[in-house]
């Protein structure tokens, strides 16, 4: 069981979930379409925070907030279902990343002992965490503007002749 408190849901989980229910509009240049963003939102804090309180083994519970992501993003926000498989992978993808190189950075400032010390404690987690959604919405910011470029000139690098 992976419970979460109340704090790690107002400070990590919904953080994530805004930023997780933006990817498919990127990728799909849709305009957001905000009551069906916050819902998704909504929906999917919800589902995360109950999910983990399964007695499941870890990862499983990641499978099924990825099924439920696909899910919202096609019935709720009117994604095709393959832009929301598509953007399902991608965020999988980024975040790990992201959480890789916020464990590096520890890394150079912590033990890998005071490090899973930190994991412990529910605060400390959620302040070490947080370097990871700065670093996922980074991306995706970067990944806005480079989807905002190929609809405006459709391509990705300028053409110099």
């Amino acid at each position: 069981m992976l419970k979460l408190s109340f704090l790690e849901i107002i400070l990590r989980t919904i953080p994530e979930s805004l930023l997780f229910v933006l990817v498919p509009y990127i990728i799909s240049t849709k305009k957001i379409e905000v009551r069906n963003y916050f819902k998704s939102v909504l929906i999917l804090s919800i589902s995360v925070a109950i999910i983990r309180m399964f007695p499941i083994s870890y990862g499983i519970h990641t499978l099924l907030n990825l099924v439920i992501l696909v899910i919202l993003f096609n019935l709720i926000n009117h994604i095709e279902i393959d832009i929301a498989i598509k953007s399902v992978i991608f965020t999988t993808i980024l975040l790990l990343i992201s959480e890789g190189a916020n464990l590096l950075v520890l890394k150079i400032f912590f033990s890998v002992s005071q490090i899973n010390n930190m994991f412990k404690e529910p605060l400390y987690r959620m302040i070490i965490g947080f370097p990871s959604i700065i670093f996922f919405g980074v991306a995706l910011l970067i990944l806005y503007w480079g989807s905002k470029r190929k609809q405006k000139y459709g391509y990705y690098r300028k053409n110099y002749r």
